[in-house]
């Protein structure tokens, strides 16, 4: 784990008082599905310390919507940028941990809002 994953979990993430699940690298993308769906995830976040992990951000973004769930997915770390979190179908994406806060905070706020609606 970097110090950059440490901090965005624990020191924003958690503060602002989300429960992180941390799934580790190179994780199965059905993995990923079972876990959201067993924790009835708010978001799912992806993240590349490399370009050439990069490419592996798809494969769980295409599984969740081969397997029909409509998890918000954003993706971030340092070699990612917006127009590679849009070429992906990324929900979001942020470009720093305050960021990343922010999203997910309007995130949740937006399902909530949808599922309010909907009942």
């Amino acid at each position: 784990v970097t110090l950059s994953k440490k901090i965005f979990h624990v020191m924003m993430m958690e503060g602002a008082g989300y429960k992180v699940i941390d799934l580790g690298v190179n994780t199965n993308p059905m993995s990923i599905i079972e876990e959201a769906d067993n924790v009835q995830a708010d978001i799912i976040d992806l993240s590349a310390l490399l370009t050439t992990s990069m490419p592996y951000m798809m494969k769980p973004i295409e599984a969740f919507k081969r397997e029909g769930k409509d998890y918000p997915i954003i993706v971030g770390g340092v070699p990612v940028i917006r127009d590679y979190a849009n070429n992906i179908g990324a929900t979001g994406y942020a470009d720093n941990a305050d960021e990343a806060v922010t999203l997910c905070k309007e995130l949740v706020a937006a399902a909530k809002v949808s599922e309010t609606q909907a009942v």
